[in-house]
């Protein structure tokens, strides 16, 4: 094989490894009832991530959700931190169309049947 086709191989790798990774973890549907999650718990913490994120943390449950860019669409810890720790919430969640992990990114929170964020 000569180092051109090495070449060209690596960049084929390389490029499908980038679309791949885009598929995977960036790609993010739009939101419907249709492909909406559910999950029940009660919220043990909230906290600030990533760009700006807002993080939510429910008891016995590993997994971390996350509202994203929730800071720059208004929403404040304190606030929320306030009106929801200790209290059982719902979750929606957006299913992710090719993400091999489970989802994580909120798209609905629900406490006391009123929506607190949508």
């Amino acid at each position: 094989m000569t180092t051109v086709q090495r070449f060209f191989i690596a960049m084929f790798v390389l490029i499908a490894a980038f679309i791949a990774f885009v598929l995977v973890f960036l790609w993010l549907p739009k939101a419907t009832p249709e492909n909406l999650i559910k999950v029940r718990g009660t919220l043990e913490d909230i906290k600030t991530g990533g760009e700006n994120d807002v993080v939510f943390k429910l008891k016995g449950d590993y997994h971390t959700y996350y509202i994203n860019r929730g800071l720059e669409q208004g929403l404040d810890i304190d606030s929320l931190k306030m009106h929801l720790l200790q209290k059982e919430i719902d979750i929606y969640l957006v299913k992710m169309r090719f993400n091999l992990i489970s989802p994580s990114h909120i798209a609905k929170v629900v406490s006391d049947n009123k929506v607190v964020y949508e």
